[in-house]
C-alpha cells in the first residue's frame, strides 16, 4: 500500500511539476513559519523558569487606589522586606534588589570600562534566585561592604583567563572585593545585570536603606507554597498601613484618607507576560502575542489539514488495477 502511494505521489510530482512544486514550497514555508512560531512560544513562557524554586518565588509589587489616582509599582520601599521577614514566620527567604540605572566606571589596573548592569542586593540573594558559581563561593560572598560578584562574561573581560577571587575592582574611589563568579544571567529572565554589589556597601553611605522611604528597590519574597502566599497576603494587607511607616493608632495616626491599599503578590514567572506595573525593571512581552501566535498557528493547522483533505477527496489522480481512484 505505501509503496502504491509513493508511487502515485511521483507520478503526480513528475507530470504535474509546478504544481507540485508551488505546493511543497508553500507546505514548507507554513511548516517553518509553524516551527518558529512554536520557538518564540516555548521561549516566552519560559521566562525566569531556570529558578530552582520559581514557582514558590513571588515580586511584591505595592497597590494604592485614592483621590482619583489607581497607582501599582513594581519597585517598593526598602523597609518592605525587613519588615516582613521579621514579622511573618512563615516566610522562608526575603530580599531587595537595587539597580544602578545610571552608568559606574570601574578599573582593575590599567583596565577601565563602564558598566550599566550593576545592582546591589542582600547576602539572602542566592537563598531565592539560582545561579551557577563558576569559581568562589556564595557563602558571605555578598555580607559586609566592598564585596562584588561578576557574571561570567564580565570576569573575562576584566581578567581573562586568571583566577579573579580576591582581586580589587575600584569604582568611584571605593575597593571591592571579587567574591565570587557566577554564570550569565539566562536571556530568558525578567532582569539582568553583569555585576553585584553587597547591599552592606549601600548601608555604610544610606543608613535609612531598611527603612522607609523612596521606592527604590525591587523586593522578592520564598514561600513555601501558594496556600502560604494566599495567607500571608491577607495579614500583610491588614499591616499595610505600619508597613508603609505610617503610625496606624493614637493622637499621632497618620494614615492618608481616603486611600486604599494592598501588596500584590506577584509570581516571578508571571513577570514577562503580565507584568505590566509602573518601574518595571526591564520592558516585558504581553500574554496577548501568546494568544495571537498561538491562534495563528492552530489556524495554520487546521486549514492545512482541510485543504489537504479536501484535495485528496476532490483530485481523483487515476485508476488502480482494482478500479478505484486514489
Amino acid at each position: 500500500m505505501i509503496s502504491n502511494i509513493l508511487k502515485t505521489s511521483l507520478r503526480f510530482f513528475l507530470k504535474h511539476k509546478s504544481y507540485s512544486l508551488i505546493n511543497i514550497f508553500g507546505l514548507a514555508i507554513g511548516l517553518a513559519t509553524c516551527i518558529l512560531i512554536f520557538l518564540f512560544v516555548q521561549d516566552e513562557l519560559s521566562y525566569d523558569n531556570y529558578h530552582n524554586k520559581s514557582s514558590n518565588i513571588y515580586r511584591l509589587e505595592p497597590h494604592w487606589v485614592g483621590e482619583g489616582e489607581d497607582t501599582h509599582w513594581a519597585a517598593s520601599q526598602g523597609s518592605i522586606i525587613p519588615f516582613i521577614t521579621s514579622n511573618y514566620p512563615e516566610v522562608i527567604s526575603g530580599v531587595k534588589l537595587h539597580f544602578n540605572y545610571g552608568s559606574t566606571i570601574f578599573r582593575y589596573k590599567e583596565k577601565v570600562f563602564t558598566e550599566s548592569g550593576v545592582v546591589t542586593t542582600d547576602s539572602s540573594f542566592f537563598d531565592i534566585f539560582s545561579f551557577k558559581i563558576i569559581n568562589g563561593s556564595i557563602n558571605g560572598a555578598l555580607t559586609g561592604p566592598g564585596k562584588i560578584i561578576l557574571t561570567e562574561t564580565t570576569s573575562k573581560r576584566y581578567f581573562g583567563e586568571e583566577n579573579p577571587i580576591g582581586k580589587i575592582l575600584t569604582a568611584n574611589e571605593r575597593p571591592y572585593a571579587v567574591s565570587a563568579v557566577i554564570q550569565d544571567v539566562p536571556k530568558n529572565s525578567h532582569f539582568h545585570f553583569d555585576l553585584i554589589i553587597s547591599m552592606d556597601d549601600i548601608r555604610t553611605q544610606w543608613p535609612g536603606v531598611d527603612q522607609a522611604g523612596p521606592s527604590a528597590f525591587y523586593s522578592y519574597l520564598l514561600l513555601p507554597n501558594e496556600r502560604t502566599k494566599n495567607l500571608l497576603k491577607e495579614k500583610v494587607d491588614n499591616d499595610i498601613w505600619e508597613i508603609y511607616g505610617y503610625t496606624v493608632t493614637g493622637d499621632s495616626a497618620n494614615i492618608p484618607e481616603g486611600y486604599t491599599a494592598e501588596m500584590i503578590f506577584n509570581p516571578i514567572t508571571n513577570i514577562h507576560l503580565n507584568g505590566h506595573a509602573e518601574k518595571e525593571i526591564e520592558s516585558n512581552s504581553d500574554i496577548q502575542y501568546i494568544y495571537i501566535y498561538i491562534f495563528n498557528y492552530c489556524n495554520f493547522c487546521i486549514n492545512n489539514c482541510l485543504h489537504k483533505l479536501y484535495e485528496s477527496c476532490n483530485r481523483p489522480i487515476g485508476k488502480t488495477k482494482s478500479g478505484s481512484w486514489c
